[in-house]
């Protein structure tokens, strides 16, 4: 976020926003001579709405507003919502995909998450029939969104009725409860972004941005997987790469590194060969928040990169590490599952490539690595180790150095 170079015009991501009194209003574009032609034309509005407001024909106006804000909906009106909706909305499905073009997200992951809860907000709006006693058959999403309001559209998104399989209209509906994690997607997704852009439109009424704030946050159990011995992890590594050497050698890399998946699969943010640098025997990896870090590398895994660069000799236009598609990691997640069920007992649980972060970590408090050195180590350090320019003191940096030397894993 930064000023563009203007009073109360700033720049977030590709997207001008005029922000006056802390109040944050998209211009809903990129061209800065478009953003700031908006943002003039919002200043005269508002000058003209305030020498309305002390006159006495703005007082008559609100008024004549305040009554039609109160005019009960008709009888036999499906929709409920005491508020005159602007004529000019698409349908549903078109306003939002809109608006989900226009968030300024941090990163690709999270542009995609809004991209999910976008998709889940349109689906459950388009096939929901009956919530609780009310029916809702006949209506449009819009009209769905208004009878329910932003707490029942969330309700009924958590705790979904499903048609069971095979076509067997006998059976009955089974219930679905969407995940902790991604209920509060929804809720972010809501609060943050959908309603205040429509309550500005008029698409829907403001009331809904209050009934949005008492939408509960649950609770996230985090994972507590079970972590295997070096041993126990040396024959589930060894099986996986006897089936498939590639992938093989790609799981060992995440053990040894203690990185997230994004360090392959994320083009934006892999590990190229040009961060590894063998004589220093470092590393640099992207921190989680968009920070690049560089750390020790372990005798273990610069052996394993030193032998990986002559398997896989580095490509001319793409120069990853691991230049893998997301096909390799459908492939690698089917494979870890498969061995882990086939291994079981301590080896169970390794069906995803984050539980090898968790080995990672792990290997080091049991082997007496400082919690503060393996948090550095795992890109999860603390605020008080960075310095200007993402520098860091000596001593802990060296410190590291000997932990990754002296650690099995």
């Amino acid at each position: 976020m930064r000023n563009a170079g203007i009073k109360n015009l700033y720049r977030r991501g590709k997207i001008y926003y005029r922000v006056k009194r802390g109040v944050w209003k998209s211009l809903e574009t990129t061209s800065r001579r478009e953003a700031l032609k908006r943002l003039r034309d919002l200043e005269r509005l508002e000058i003209a709405l305030s020498v309305l407001e002390h006159s006495a024909l703005g007082k008559k106006i609100d008024l004549q507003l305040q009554l039609l804000q109160a005019r009960p909906a008709p009888e036999g009106e499906k929709s409920l919502a005491p508020w005159i909706a602007n004529p000019a909305r698409r349908k549903f499905a078109e306003e939002v995909e809109a608006l989900v073009e226009r968030i300024a997200a941090t990163s690709p992951k999270t542009k995609t998450m809004y991209g999910t809860q976008k998709n889940n907000l349109v689906q459950i709006l388009s096939t929901l029939r009956r919530w609780e006693k009310k029916d809702l058959s006949g209506m449009d999403e819009w009209e769905k969104f208004a009878e329910l309001g932003p707490r029942g559209v969330w309700n009924a998104l958590r705790v979904q009725k499903k048609k069971p399989r095979g076509g067997d209209s006998a059976a009955p509906d089974t219930t679905q409860v969407t995940g902790a994690s991604t209920m509060n997607q929804m809720a972010v997704f809501l609060r943050h972004h959908l309603l205040p852009d429509f309550v500005e439109k008029s698409f829907l009424p403001a009331a809904f941005i209050d009934d949005a704030k008492k939408i509960p946050k649950l609770k996230v159990h985090a994972r507590d997987p079970k972590i295997p011995s070096p041993s126990e992890m040396d024959l589930f590594l060894t099986e996986c790469g006897r089936r498939d050497m590639k992938i093989g050698r790609m799981l060992r890399y995440f053990r040894f590194s203690g990185v997230r998946k994004s360090a392959v699969f994320d083009r934006e943010r892999a590990t190229t060969w040009d961060m590894v640098d063998f004589e220093s025997n470092d590393i640099t990896h992207w921190q989680k928040g968009d920070v690049r870090r560089r750390v020790p590398m372990g005798p273990q895994l610069r052996n394993l990169l030193w032998e990986w660069k002559h398997i896989q000799a580095p490509r001319e236009n793409d120069n990853r590490i691991f230049p893998f598609s997301s096909a390799t990691e459908d492939r690698a997640l089917a494979l870890m599952k498969e061995v882990a069920s086939e291994l079981g007992g301590a080896l169970r649980d390794m069906t995803f490539f984050h539980n090898l972060k968790h080995y990672f970590k792990t290997q080091h408090q049991l082997q007496r690595t400082p919690n503060e050195i393996s948090d550095f180590l795992t890109l999860n350090a603390p605020p008080r180790w960075r310095a200007s320019g993402d520098t860091y003191r000596h001593g802990n940096y060296e410190l590291a150095r000997k932990c990754v030397e002296r650690v099995q894993l």
